[in-house]
């Protein structure tokens, strides 16, 4: 629950269902939203009480769908939307608010505002820089794109006579954060998490079990692809699109759509994407909130 006076109440398990089924209707134009809190139902029913907390602005979700979600576990993330494009409600939860402390943490010593949808993005901005004088020491751009889950059904795709897909295990990671460009201290216990309540695939070689490309589902979105890499010696060779494919079947077997983030600018992402049938459909911003407590 909040803090006494806090801006912030906590949504119950109830709610926190309600809420669910308002972006479930919207999942053809926030799929990461709709995957995002079968994340939330799914870690509580694992027992998983504190991977995430949502809360809303005194209250404002059924009259706005307006929420702010921290995941304080293995460094401070928080997700948050509104229905209400001028997100007079979030902005005002994020002003006056004493939930966030904003500590300094080993783990990782920033706070990431995840997936910032384009249209908060100069509010959020302005509201951490200006008024809250806090540093930004991330801002970068990026697209979001969905495959849709009929057609990850319909695909079909051959997998070479050298290679094999198999499930990403716990024991992959290390390799899998050593060659992560968004890597941070903490980055394993989060992905470890995302093993946990989503799934990953590699793809390996026969002859040597050696990892050739991998996935994994994102720490927040059941349905959204993190952690896409392919070893430097292997690239340009399709196998990034093997894991793909295989992990957009799993998520489609299980009712959602794949979504991933690619940073503007990375036309061969995109194309790779596109070209298996992906749509780009809205901009986001991803930015880190310097840690200064």
């Amino acid at each position: 629950m909040a803090e006494e006076g806090d801006v912030l109440i906590e949504l119950t398990d109830i709610q926190l269902k309600q809420l669910a089924a308002i972006y479930g209707k919207l999942r053809n134009q926030l799929p990461h939203l709709h995957s995002f809190f079968h994340i939330c139902l799914r870690s509580k029913a694992l027992g998983m009480l504190d991977f995430v907390h949502v809360y809303s602005p005194g209250g404002c979700w059924q009259e706005d769908g307006t929420f702010i979600a921290s995941m304080p576990i293995h460094s401070h993330d928080i997700v948050f939307h509104s229905l209400d494009p001028s997100g007079t409600n979030l902005i005002e939860g994020f002003r006056k608010t004493k939930k966030f402390k904003f500590l300094k943490d080993p783990a990782r010593d920033y706070t990431y505002l995840y997936g910032v949808h384009e249209m908060f993005c100069s509010k959020i901005l302005q509201l951490f820089t200006e008024d809250l004088q806090h540093e930004v020491s991330y801002n970068h751009a990026f697209h979001l794109y969905r495959l849709d889950m009929e057609k990850a059904l319909q695909s079909e795709f051959r997998v070479p006579d050298e290679v094999y897909i198999t499930a990403l295990e716990p024991q992959d990671l290390p390799a899998v954060v050593k060659a992560w460009p968004f890597s941070f201290p903490a980055a394993e216990q989060k992905l470890q998490d995302c093993l946990k309540l989503s799934a990953g695939f590699v793809v390996r070689f026969k002859s040597t079990d050696e990892m050739v490309s991998w996935v994994t589902s994102s720490c927040y979105v059941s349905g959204q692809m993190a952690a896409l890499q392919t070893a430097v010696q292997h690239q340009q060779k399709g196998y990034a699109q093997l894991v793909v494919r295989e992990f957009s079947r799993y998520l489609a077997n299980n009712g959602f759509d794949t979504c991933g983030t690619v940073v503007a600018g990375n036309v061969p992402c995109e194309r790779m994407l596109e070209g298996l049938g992906f749509e780009k459909l809205l901009k986001c911003r991803f930015i880190a909130i310097r840690n200064k407590y």
